[in-house]
């Protein structure tokens, strides 16, 4: 089997480079700048034309301002270049045998065509460019204070969910404006801080690697990203806003909000600055900024809110629950020095978060003997949450083919908490068991990281190699102490008064080295050898309160651990990489030799080595059947090593009747990832359509094995009560996900609006234990968006939209425990400005939830508007008064489902207030930005 195998890829590999050594012609390439400028243009028309011609094969330049026309005849030919703004460049060239490449060609602006211009036509909304998506941002009317997040929640495809921008379903990772990033991997700040009015267009497209990039050889890792095409006249300035409210809300509290942001464009230098600070949940940075070191609770562990000193995924969640104090600062800078050799970009950030969560929790358990138990909570808690975050990306060119490119990463975090917390276990109607607890922590988490890519191309074009390291180091400490009474039966059962001191480090080194050689002009080999290893160690050690001493000096030693791991892996990779006309055919295989060990020094000494050989291979295929349709199909393995936390074999009683311990003998599991990608455009009817489907099988998938005691028991001498959960990590098999998602966008010509539709499903098949039972949960969800989408002016500017999801589960294990809910969330703003400068804002939102448990279906309004006037010569003021809330129903409801449970929580939310603001905008540019229409541009 495995020879026959063998030959096949052999004569694949054959076949598919005789395909490509037949193709004919050649590349024809170059870059375009404007005149006496360093910086490149991206999105203007390059036309490649036989002289005297009439029609000829068009292109548009990419972030970098390049362009490429392959399989090129040998011919003389006439390049034309146009742009808006600019005076239209042409040269005569000459094709031969061997590539071309034009050099950099400057385009010259034409001051009184940017006075004049004035030229009727209707835009395209969409063109596809390879794999790229190019939206005109003129095509899509916004008001004049639309944020560029608000001008891409327009566009086809594109959604927004709770601050988390969506194309196509997956989530945008990085913002760049003019090809260059803007507050590196924070794309909530970057379009939260740009308004929509500077933008031309917008690019969407997955940028592959930095050594993807240099070297033309896909390696699949990819980043959802999102390029902010500037225009022309307003590259060159100053713009930005203040603002500054105050009020109260309905109980008497102050409630305010004040902030500014400042942008300085010069050419390739662009320095922005932002703040804000404010008590009514503004919370517009990323999530890491937001709750670093610990959740609400505190730190505390349990399924809800992160282990108690764990790794760095407990240091990083979403934006908190409750209410929020904010205060936050960020500057980003971007240049370009000693004549374009040296690239820099880097951002800082500083948060300051305070946080006042409480929660109602219900839990129903569905297998075995936990079937028909019920666990239902009320927790008070407090947070004070610090960060300091930086991040750079510099590059240097030390000639036309060397460059090196260093980028490095900071943060430290600092989160100080405590928390009230009842909660309580009953069957049938009748209590198992409760607890009550007061828990305090004070954490602090440290990561650095560093990735450095130096990188040579030779003479014979496809050739390079490349060296990479990348460091990342993590260091979470803290102390926390736990003061709690458990009560069995109704019975007083337990006293606890413990304090903990946590301390994790960890470390992951990765050094690849990767030479390309051309076989062909369309093919290449890539060889890769990279070594990995990642270690770290745990240190945790829990004392109780002696009452004689009055002090916390007995060691427990069964919640306490220290133990170290360590994760050294080998990679061999073979690569090939065709590109036959209009399609790309990549083949990769990975071996690799890893081995992980773990030892532990207390509360025993032991030690495990686990040896794991795997062969990873990797597919990607992507065709184009024209300039505006094209397939992607992606196959990929990968595995993932059990974390410090996972293994770390200590109880975590931080909630004493819902136990927690990790496992030392997991191993690591293997990932399979199909992945298919169909985008098409019709620039005649001006609509899009995305369509992607996703299946995952995960080998040796690290679940929970959740076991429950019918009666008082001792476990690794912890005595555990009766009615109470203990959830250990385990290693299962069987866990598959399958995602199908569809956006057809297209416009409404009688009610001047674009409309999105988009169906999606999601499968998944979770493998569980509860008492040693398997039980296996299919998790069906399918969804409908639908958002409309004004396009009528400036002054009239609405969004309606809608998602709904149906959700059932079926257990192998217990049908009674199957279960059927159903959410809906519609959302209408509206955005009106009438006589002289009246603005009227309304932001309507209804919840619907139905299948939750008692007490929790939710059925809610949340309506928030305002009346403001805008004054001033140019309308850059304007002071408003905001009622939030109108109806005071804002609620706050999440449901999860698990293999073993169902569970809701229901989070206090913010109340009704009434707010007077003032804000400011500010704008002061070289030139006057010109009003325009355009032609609909014709591509041949």
């Amino acid at each position: 089997m495995k020879k026959n195998f063998t030959q096949f890829i052999l004569i694949f590999l054959l076949m598919a480079m005789y395909q490509a050594q037949a193709q004919s012609g050649v590349e024809v390439r170059g870059t375009v700048q404007e005149k006496g400028k360093t910086e490149t243009l991206p999105g203007a028309t390059v036309i490649l034309a036989k002289p005297k011609a009439t029609t000829g094969r068009g292109e548009v330049t990419n972030n970098q301002g390049a362009f490429v026309f392959k399989n090129v005849k040998p011919g003389n030919y006439v390049l034309r270049i146009s742009f808006i703004g600019y005076k239209t460049f042409a040269q005569n060239i000459t094709v031969g045998s061997q590539p071309l490449n034009v050099g950099t060609l400057s385009l010259q602006v034409d001051s009184k065509r940017l006075k004049e211009i004035k030229v009727t036509g209707k835009v395209p909304p969409v063109e596809i460019k390879g794999d790229s998506a190019q939206f005109n941002a003129l095509a899509y009317k916004t008001n004049p204070d639309a944020t560029a997040q608000d001008l891409v929640r327009k566009l086809p495809g594109v959604s927004v969910e709770n601050g988390q921008v969506k194309v196509g379903g997956e989530n945008v990772q990085q913002v760049l404006v003019d090809g260059k990033p803007f507050f590196g991997n924070d794309p909530r700040a970057a379009m939260q801080n740009l308004p929509a009015e500077v933008i031309s267009k917008i690019q969407v497209f997955d940028q592959q690697s930095e050594q993807s990039r240099f070297t033309g050889f896909d390696d699949g890792n990819t980043t959802k990203t999102i390029n902010f095409v500037t225009k022309v006249n307003m590259r060159k300035g100053s713009f930005g806003r203040v603002y500054a409210g105050g009020g109260q809300d309905k109980t008497q509290n102050g409630r305010y909000e004040v902030g500014a942001n400042y942008n300085l464009f010069r050419d390739d230098t662009r320095i922005t600055l932002i703040g804000q600070s404010n008590n009514i949940n503004q919370q517009n940075f990323a999530s890491e900024d937001l709750v670093g070191v610990a959740s609400a609770g505190g730190g505390r562990r349990g399924r809800r809110r992160g282990r108690r000193g764990g790794g760095v995924n407990d240091f990083l969640v979403n934006q908190q629950d409750g209410i929020v104090q904010t205060h936050a600062l960020g500057a980003n800078y971007v240049d370009n020095l000693l004549n374009k050799k040296l690239d820099i970009s880097a951002n800082y950030f500083f948060n300051r978060g305070d946080n006042l969560a409480q929660q109602l929790t219900n839990e129903e358990y569905l297998l075995g003997r936990t079937e028909g138990q019920l666990y239902d909570e009320n927790s008070t808690s407090n947070s004070i949450n610090m960060n300091h975050r930086l991040n750079a990306r510099i590059r240097y060119r030390f000639s036309r083919r060397t460059s090196l490119v260093w980028s490095p990463r900071f943060s430290f975090q600092q989160n100080n908490g405590s928390s009230l917390d009842f909660g309580q276990t009953t069957q049938n109607g009748v209590e198992f068991n409760s607890f009550n607890n007061d828990f305090r922590s004070d954490l602090t988490g440290l990561q650095l990281t560093n990735f450095l890519l130096l990188r040579h191309r030779f003479a014979a074009r496809g050739r390079t190699i490349s060296v990479r390291v990348r460091n990342t180091y993590n260091q979470n400490q803290g102390e926390s102490f736990l003061d709690s009474d458990i009560t069995e039966n109704g019975i007083d059962d337990a006293s606890l008064n413990q304090f903990s001191d946590i301390l994790t480090n960890s470390q992951n080194i990765q050094v690849n080295a990767t030479y390309t050689e051309p076989v062909s002009f369309r093919s290449m080999m890539m060889f890769t050898y990279g070594i990995q290893n990642q270690f770290g160690n745990s240190d945790t050690r829990t004392f109780d309160f002696s009452e004689v001493e009055q002090e916390y000096n007995q060691l427990n030693n069964t919640l306490s651990n220290t133990n170290d791991n360590n994760y050294f892996a080998h990679q061999a990779t073979l690569g090939f990489m065709t590109r036959p006309k209009r399609q790309r055919i990549m083949i990769r295989l990975t071996y690799q030799n890893a081995e992980l060990t773990s030892r532990q020094t207390l509360p025993g000494n032991f030690e495990i080595r686990r040896n794991f050989v795997n062969v990873l291979p990797m597919a990607m295929y992507s065709y184009r059947f024209s300039k505006s349709k094209n397939l992607r199909v992606f196959y990929r393995t990968n595995t993932t090593a059990p974390t410090v936390e996972q293994l770390q074999n200590v109880i975590d009683n931080s909630n004493p009747i819902q136990l927690e311990v990790g496992n030392p003998n997991l191993e690591q599991s293997v990932n399979h990832r199909l992945f298919a990608r169909y985008r098409s455009t019709n620039v005649e009817t001006s609509s899009i359509f995305f369509g992607l489907i996703s299946v995952e099988h995960t080998q040796n998938y690290i679940g929970q094995s959740t076991q429950v005691f019918s009666q008082d028991t001792v476990v690794a001498n912890y005595a555990v009560a009766a009615g109470s959960q203990l959830t250990q990590t385990v290693n299962l098999d069987g866990f598959y996900r399958v995602r199908t998602f569809l956006t057809y966008g297209f416009p409404l010509n009688f009610a001047k609006s674009n409309l999105n539709l988009s169906p999606n499903a999601l499968y998944t098949r979770t493998p569980g234990l509860v008492n040693q039972i398997e039980n296996i949960s299919d998790n069906f969800t399918t969804g409908f968006n639908a958002t409309l989408s004004s396009n009528i002016s400036e002054n009239v500017d609405f969004t309606v939209s809608s998602r709904s999801s149906y959700n059932w589960v079926i257990n192998s294990q217990n049908s009674a425990a199957n279960n059927e809910f159903f959410n809906q969330n519609t959302n209408i703003i509206l955005n009106l400005i009438f006589w002289k400068g009246m603005v009227f804002r309304s932001d309507v939102s209804h919840q619907y939830f139905n299948g939750l448990a008692d007490g929790f279906n939710q059925d809610f309004w949340l309506w928030s508007l305002s009346i403001g006037k805008k004054f001033l010569r140019k309308k850059q003021a304007e002071i408003r008064i905001t009622v939030f809330d109108v109806l005071g129903q804002n609620n706050s409801l999440q449901r999860t489902v698990t293999d073993a449970s169902i569970q809701s929580i229901q989070t206090n939310v913010l109340q009704q207030y009434v707010m007077a603001t003032f804000s400011y905008k500010f704008k002061n540019f070289a030139g006057k930005v010109p009003v325009r229409k355009r032609k609909r541009r014709r591509f041949f």
